[in-house]
């Protein structure tokens, strides 16, 4: 018999869910000629590294790519962008070494900020992704803070991913502020951090202690030593993109009569698009014509969902829906297909362009939701028609765990595919993983919450997924175990439960036995995971 015992930690820590609806142009960091002149704590790099265990340890490779803070004594500026900005959506990746602090301050005026915050179980206003506090000067009291949702994250010496879309203060024409700044949404490395949170003034530290329309985007410099890479923007026009002066014709009758109509059985005026909502479920053409407002010349992205087109088989070869927008006299979009929606990019020009939209259903039953979308070269995404909701949203349906471990089978999302042989294992420690049994491939692991089982049960359980509720970092998915031989591969044996209610999970790899044991450490930083082999006999040569 021989044996060999392999045992690795990873690292809790948290990642991803959303995408963003827009193109974001990327911050040249091949010189620094983005930013206002600064101190030379401020510098560019090809490459950083730090040690994990050690204080304020960043170690960079002279290069270009990535902006690298590093204050001393006598060099502790503030680094600004040399553009300003109103309303701004941001993404950027940052790296911290340990205990150290940064921030990042929408119009150099409301921080959003920047710590290693790793593994602590109440995360405040001053932990990583929080939107740190306004401050009293003559009380000496803090105020206004607002912590993060949950701790999303990852270890010291990690690239972490930050997302902020960010709403300017509005003012009158007498300079009188009439909106307050707002972050419409923070993510930290996919985590919904906060959401529509309102900041009725600077925060501490700010570099202006007034507010105004826009202002430089600044990152903290003089607390502790930092790197970003991959930093990418997009600055918002004040003026939305929206219709007006709206005119519809509405025809009913039978299905295949619908498209060509000549008569309408009703029309009338609205004020946008929005305002519009057929309550009929016969089949029905509608065509609107009116203004819609460019505010920018440039690539604009269309989309056109309708409801009542779901992809169905049955509907193959019988279209029974449609749509078709045009903008300016040229077609921007047609909408022939079974697919739900329907998307495309063209450039636009700027101004008050006369559009013409028209969709129709040919089946009864409901009535039609129709979803119109457009996003400009500077403004975010800005729905022209929203399909109305239909009933209530499913309830949440939570598996919790308690004084004992929790093991659920279902299927779990792993990037664009769908683990059918999964296993979700939760833990009291609350530190939680799934891995496809099939492979032995660990997939995600996440700490707070369990999962969101609602895709499983709720109703016919069409989607079957098991989701982390937690903040989960998301791994490659490989199989851990390699065998020379291409014949051999992983062959799952099923799982026994130890004394600690934990599965053990058994494997075989060709004449190697496998054992595999997954367990949070005692205040739940590290996942441990050891993999036992043994093979009667001499194993296999080249066993990874």
């Amino acid at each position: 018999m021989r044996l060999l015992a392999l045992c690795s930690a990873l690292l809790v820590a948290p990642c991803a869910i959303a995408q963003q609806a827009s193109t974001l142009a990327p911050l040249d960091l091949v010189s620094m000629d983005a930013f206002q002149p600064t101190g030379t704590n401020w510098s560019l790099a090809s490459q950083v590294s730090s040690d994990r265990h050690e204080r304020g340890s960043l170690a960079a490779t002279p290069g270009t790519g990535i902006l690298v803070n590093q204050p001393a004594q006598q060099a502790r500026q503030n680094l600004f962008t040399a553009w300003q900005h109103g309303d701004l959506e941001l993404e950027l990746e940052f790296l911290m070494p340990k205990e150290s602090n940064s921030g990042i301050y929408l119009q150099g005026r409301y921080e959003v900020q920047l710590l290693d915050s790793w593994g602590k179980a109440r995360p405040g206003f001053g932990d990583v992704g929080g939107i740190y506090q306004r401050w009293n000067e003559s009380e000496r009291v803090g105020f206004e803070g607002h912590p993060p949702r949950a701790n999303a994250a990852r270890a010291p010496g990690l690239w972490q991913s930050l997302r902020v879309v960010f709403r300017a203060p509005h003012f009158d024409a007498t300079g009188r502020k009439i909106r307050h700044a707002r972050f419409e949404l923070v993510m930290l490395n996919g985590s919904v951090l906060h959401q529509n949170v309102e900041v009725t003034g600077p925060t501490r530290a700010a570099a202006f202690d007034d507010e105004a329309a826009r202002g430089p985007l600044m990152i903290q410099g003089d607390h502790g030593p930092v790197a970003f890479r991959s930093i990418r923007y997009k600055k918002y026009l004040p003026t939305p993109i929206d219709t007006r002066a709206v005119e519809y014709r509405l025809f009913t009758g039978e299905g295949s009569e619908v498209p060509t109509m000549p008569t309408p059985t009703g029309e009338g005026r609205l004020a946008h698009l929005r305002g519009h909502v057929i309550e009929d479920t016969n089949p029905v053409r509608v065509d609107y014509t009116g203004l819609i407002h460019l505010p920018a010349t440039g690539m604009h992205h269309i989309s056109v969902a309708l409801d009542w087109v779901t992809g169905d088989p049955h509907f193959r070869d019988n279209r029974i829906g449609g749509a078709a927008l045009s903008i300016a006299g040229t077609e921007v979009l047609r909408h022939d297909t079974n697919a739900t929606v329907v998307e495309r990019s063209m450039v636009l020009q700027a101004g008050d362009q006369p559009f013409a939209f028209s969709f129709h259903k040919l089946t009864g039953w409901r009535t039609p939701g129709v979803t119109l979308r457009i996003t400009g070269p500077r403004s975010p995404a800005h729905t022209l028609m929203q399909a109305p909701r239909r009933g209530q949203p499913a309830s949440p349906i939570p598996v919790a765990v308690n004084a004992e471990p929790v093991i659920l089978r279902g299927f779990v999302e792993h990037g664009a595919t769908k683990r059918t042989h999964a296993v979700s294992v939760g833990d009291p420690s609350g530190v939680h993983y799934s891995m496809d049994l099939s492979t032995a491939a660990l997939l995600h692991v996440w700490r707070g919450d369990f999962l969101d089982a609602t895709a499983m049960w709720h109703n016919r359980g069409h989607d079957q997924l098991a989701k982390p509720k937690g903040s989960a970092l998301s791994l490659p998915g490989h199989p851990p175990i390699v065998s020379p031989r291409s014949a051999d591969s992983v062959q799952s044996l099923g799982y026994r439960i130890d004394e600690s209610g934990r599965p053990l999970f058994r494997y075989a790899l060709g004449t190697v036995a496998i054992e595999d044991v997954l367990a949070p450490a005692e205040q739940g930083p590290y996942l441990w995971r050891t993999l036992t082999f043994s093979a009667d006999g001499e194993p296999p040569d080249g066993l990874w």
